[in-house]
């Protein structure tokens, strides 16, 4: 990729990108950074949005990204479809909503239709649990408005994750990074304080005592407790180097440092 033409206008600047190659995630590759960084964010995701450019895979890490679906667990539950906040109200939507919770408690990922029965109809008959799951499934993606985010197949149920941003999702993402830096300290800094950002509370914390996310809760929960603790001796370090620093300063320079303890 080469940039062809760049125009400033103010303290605006256009750049015209020519050589951009036809692949599968070479729309994240360029407009995710953008996003990322808060520049233009509206145009970019009106532009994202009007190309219907799908990433090969999610990038968990761009909240700003135009996501069809956005889903808040840490510390009580949010939904947001198509950057519209949903208000649950009455008994018909309390059931798709909690089996979207379960799935998501489940991973997201080819979650086997029996286990989510179990979790959620665990005192009902064989058939009568069949049909209570197939048609809350159905409630379910109404409420999305597109059959395709949720798939089932083979009796396993996906959330397609190029179309959902979850938040204890992209904290688990940020803390997978974290570690590929062990040189630029700086940069694990960045992936753990993005990632403490994220957790503003356990997951599900709202939803009182649920045995199927309860595995869930204690994993997220033991990882931002390490999450702390790694931040923490993060900068503890910087403030020993900084002291060691002043230390080497004032052996190199007596002078002034009798000056200084003088002033």
């Amino acid at each position: 990729m080469i940039a062809k033409h760049v125009a400033a206008q103010g303290n605006e600047a256009k750049v015209t990108v020519c050589g951009v190659p036809d692949k599968p995630g070479i729309a994240y590759a360029i407009l995710g950074p953008i996003a990322d960084a808060g520049i233009e964010v509206d145009y970019v995701r009106n532009l994202i949005r009007k190309r219907n450019l799908i990433p090969e895979t999610a990038p968990l890490a761009c909240e700003n990204w135009p996501w069809p679906v956005k889903i808040c667990t840490l510390g009580g539950f949010k939904l947001v479809i198509e950057d519209k906040p949903i208000e649950f109200t009455g008994k018909v939507q309390k059931k798709p909503i909690e089996m979207l919770k379960a799935l998501i408690a489940f991973g997201g990922d080819e979650v086997s239709e029996d286990r989510i029965i179990d979790a959620l109809w665990p005192d009902a008959d064989g058939d009568t649990a069949r049909i209570s799951f197939k048609t809350t499934l159905h409630r379910l993606r109404q409420l999305f408005g597109k059959d395709e985010l949720i798939q089932l197949q083979d009796g396993r149920v996906s959330l397609d994750r190029r179309l959902f941003w979850v938040d204890a999702w992209a904290f688990e993402r940020m803390l997978e990074e974290s570690p590929r830096h062990p040189v630029t300290r700086s940069l694990d800094r960045y992936f753990l304080e993005k990632a403490l950002h994220l957790y503003r509370g356990h997951f599900l914390s709202g939803d009182g005592d649920k045995p199927w996310a309860t595995s869930m809760q204690e994993r997220l929960r033991s990882k931002y407790l390490r999450a702390v603790s790694r931040l923490g001796n993060y900068w503890l370090d910087q403030f020993a180097l900084k002291i060691n620093d002043r230390s080497q300063s004032k052996i190199r320079n007596p002078k002034s440092a009798i000056n200084n303890a003088i002033d």
